[in-house]
């Protein structure tokens, strides 16, 4: 028997279940499988979602985070 206590609060909608499922699936995995295997548990959700973050093109006007930060000071 598995369990996790979560404050689903705290994490975007569906990445709890998301996480559980690849958890188990890794376990299931372990089980019938050899160990050194790579191991692809992303869920296809989290795969589209990392796709879509991917391919959000050039910044006009890239800079390091903290560029702003000293400019203001």
């Amino acid at each position: 028997m598995l369990t996790w206590d979560t404050v689903d609060e705290l994490f975007p909608e569906q990445m709890i279940e998301d996480m559980f499922t690849s958890f188990e699936k890794l376990l299931a995995r372990l089980e019938h499988e050899d160990w050194d295997q790579v191991f692809d548990l992303l869920p296809e959700n989290q795969v589209d979602f990392l796709e879509n973050q991917m391919n959000i093109g050039e910044l006009e006007n890239p800079q390091c985070l903290h560029t702003a930060f000293f400019r203001a000071s």
